[in-house]
């Protein structure tokens, strides 16, 4: 009991001018109350409101973090599937010249436009490139073996883990759309050569997976 006497004794002080002014002044003390009791309310909301957009910035920074080591690993997958690309249908030295430096595969304008030449050149020649005869083996298959390790990586591993962030849904859906271009490809790939379709066909897909990756570099540019 004996230390529950000093709670008690300030306990009285602190209530006793409370209940004086109720007594004596009750339309005063009232407004006093609610003046103090607003800016108790608002002074929750304030701190409430702040711990919010500090929690928000720092998922920003943690999300900046994760999203320059995904971008810069994408890019670079991009860049290898398209140099890939060159060597077969187009002057590879000339896309190489045109890229620059193989460690400095960050969005940068002369990439993008190394790539969309890259993917004009492949539409263009990918009737050249096709068996005109019935193929054992799709011609475009050595280059689907080339590329399609790199594009399963950061097209499903990546994809994966943006989705769980629940950031940037356009560039999910770019990812996606290279992941479905692959297959397509893969498809077109196995029907030439169990079905004996035109070699022509496996070679418009490839086409398309290389524009659906120039189309994932492009996206890093624009959000850059």
């Amino acid at each position: 009991m004996k230390s529950r006497g000093p709670l008690i004794l300030l306990s009285l002080v602190g209530f006793a001018p409370a209940i004086v002014g109720l007594i004596f002044d009750v339309g005063g003390f009232l407004a006093h109350v609610l003046a103090g009791a607003s800016s108790l309310i608002l002074g929750a909301v304030l701190a409430v409101v702040l711990i919010d957009q500090l929690l928000q910035q720092r998922r920003r920074t943690q999300w900046q973090t994760v999203r320059d080591a995904i971008q810069r690993a994408i890019c670079e997958g991009v860049v290898d599937m398209a140099t890939s690309f060159a060597l077969v249908t187009s002057d590879g030295e000339r896309f190489l010249g045109m890229v620059g430096p193989e460690d400095d595969p960050l969005p940068r304008l002369q990439i993008d436009l190394a790539l969309r030449r890259l993917v004009e050149d492949s539409e263009a020649n990918q009737e050249a490139l096709a068996a005109q005869l019935e193929p054992d083996i799709a011609s475009s298959r050595s280059l689907y073996e080339q590329v399609s390790p790199a594009i399963a990586r950061f097209g499903g591993t990546m994809t994966t883990r943006i989705i769980a962030l629940g950031d940037e849904p356009k560039l999910v859906e770019a990812l996606l759309m290279l992941e479905r271009a692959e297959h397509q490809w893969r498809s077109w790939v196995e029907t030439v050569e169990n079905w004996g379709a035109p070699d022509v066909y496996a070679w418009q897909q490839a086409t398309n997976t290389l524009r659906a990756g120039v189309a994932v570099y492009g996206y890093f540019l624009a959000h850059n």
